[in-house]
C-alpha cells in the first residue's frame, strides 16, 4: 500500500509531523528514500532546497508535486518551466477536465503558463489553453505542477472527486518511480531442489553516479532460519 508521511511548518520553529517525514529538504540523502514529494507553497523554497529537489528528480528518479500559490519565479521557475504565467481569479467555477480514472475537480482560481515547457503533458485542463495541472520530465524523474489554487474548497463528495483524485494521482506517481535497489529472479516459481539466479541492481551505481552503498542478502526459511546468500559482482555496473 501507499505509506504517507507529512511535515507541516505552521510558523518558524513550529512544525507538526506524521511518520518518518524528512526534517529538511536540503539534502538528497535525506529525501531519497521517498518516491514522491508533495510540496505546498514552493515559492518559499530556498535555492539549496530547490537544488536538492532537482537532485531528487534527476538522480533518484523521484516524483515531485508542487502546489503553487503564486506564479513561479527565480530558481523555482527553472525547475517548473513554462513561460508567460497568468492567473485567473474571476470566481467562475469550472470543472477540470481530467482522466476519468482520477475523477473530477472543480475550481475558480487558476495559475497556468501560456506556453508549456518541452515534453510537458497536461493532466487536467481548466478550459481551452489553460493547463491547470501538468507534468514534465526532469532527468530520470517527473515534476507535477498544480495551478488549481482553490480546488480544496470544493472537496465535498457531492461537489467533486477531490478525495479520490489526489490519492490516485500520488499512488500512480509512486508506482512509476524507480526503486533505489532492484531485485530480480531468473526463475520465480521453484520446486524443492530447483535453483534460480538472484540479480541485485543498485540504481546509482548502474547509472554511473557512484555510491558507497553495500549489499547483503539472506534467505529466511519458513522455520525462521536464516542462510547467508553470497552475491558476486556482475559484468555490468550496479
Amino acid at each position: 500500500g501507499l505509506a504517507v508521511t507529512s511535515r507541516v511548518v505552521a510558523a518558524p520553529g513550529i512544525t507538526s509531523s506524521r511518520g518518518s517525514s524528512p526534517t529538511a529538504l536540503t539534502g538528497l540523502a535525506t529525501i531519497a528514500r521517498h518516491e514522491v514529494l508533495v510540496i505546498g507553497a514552493p515559492g518559499l523554497l530556498s535555492e539549496r532546497e530547490i537544488a536538492a529537489i532537482e537532485g531528487f528528480l534527476r538522480e533518484r528518479g523521484g516524483r515531485v508535486v508542487l502546489l503553487l500559490e503564486a506564479p513561479p519565479a527565480g530558481p523555482l521557475l527553472g525547475l517548473v518551466g513554462g513561460s508567460a504565467w497568468r492567473q485567473d481569479s474571476s470566481g467562475r467555477v469550472v470543472d477540470l477536465a481530467a482522466d476519468s480514472s482520477l475523477g473530477r475537480l472543480r475550481g475558480a482560481s487558476f495559475l497556468f503558463p501560456a506556453r508549456l515547457p518541452r515534453g510537458a503533458e497536461v493532466i487536467a485542463w481548466a478550459g481551452e489553453g489553460r493547463p491547470a495541472i501538468w507534468r514534465r520530465p526532469v532527468g530520470d524523474g517527473e515534476v507535477v505542477v498544480v495551478g488549481a489554487l482553490d480546488s480544496w474548497q470544493r472537496r465535498a463528495p457531492t461537489e467533486s472527486d477531490f478525495g479520490r483524485f489526489w490519492p490516485a494521482l500520488v499512488a500512480g506517481l509512486a508506482a512509476s518511480a524507480p526503486p533505489p535497489i532492484e531485485i530480480g529472479l531468473s526463475q520465480t516459481v521453484l520446486q524443492p531442489g530447483d535453483s534460480t539466479r538472484l540479480t541485485v541492481t543498485l540504481r546509482d551505481i548502474a547509472a554511473g553516479r557512484g555510491s558507497d552503498a553495500s549489499v547483503a542478502a539472506r534467505l529466511v526459511g519458513t522455520d525462521g532460519g536464516r542462510t547467508m546468500v553470497r552475491l558476486w559482482p556482475g559484468r555490468a555496473l550496479g
